[in-house]
């Protein structure tokens, strides 16, 4: 990765999907909450890489991220639970995407362990996708009915959630 941050990023061929997974150690069950670290944590950093591709591209910017973490990614570090992710969620905005995320347990899905990752994918809003999101009157109903998520990984909808 820190290779690739190095490089002159106007050089980056054109793309229009990013798919992106930094480490996880500053997020993982391995530390107990006490001693996560998470976005501020010496590999949780790497995450301001991805935000540097996106950012320096600028007008280039892919249309859409696929991001894979572990799930604590959600509620670490333990001083302040959900604030790295929260400022993840804020980056991306800034930049003009639209966010959505799940945590998926590959068990769910026929695999032989129990391994929950969050998902997160994001839509710039010129991107088709993000014009169908921006269209509908609630994001609930693109969450629930509609959505990329959604679609590859079904869930049921508890009214008492929404």
């Amino acid at each position: 990765m820190a290779k690739v941050i190095d490089e002159d990023f106007r050089s980056t061929p054109d793309h229009d999907l990013l798919v992106g997974v930094f480490p996880y150690q500053d997020y993982s069950v391995v530390r107990t909450l006490k001693k996560s670290s998470g976005i501020q944590g010496k590999k949780g950093v790497l995450w301001w890489s991805i935000y540097a591709i996106l950012k320096n591209k600028k007008t280039k910017s892919p249309k859409y991220l696929m991001l894979e973490n572990v799930n604590r990614l959600l509620k670490s570090s333990v001083s302040q639970r959900g604030r790295g992710f929260a400022i993840m969620l804020a980056s991306l905005s800034g930049l003009g995407y639209i966010v959505e995320w799940r945590i998926i347990n590959a068990a769910d899905y026929g695999m032989p362990q129990r391994r929950k990752r969050v998902y997160i994918m994001a839509y710039k809003s010129d991107s088709d996708i993000g014009k169908e999101i921006k269209r509908l009157k609630s994001p609930v109903d693109w969450i629930t009915n509609k959505g990329v998520m959604k679609n590859a990984f079904p869930m049921q909808v508890n009214s008492n959630t929404i």
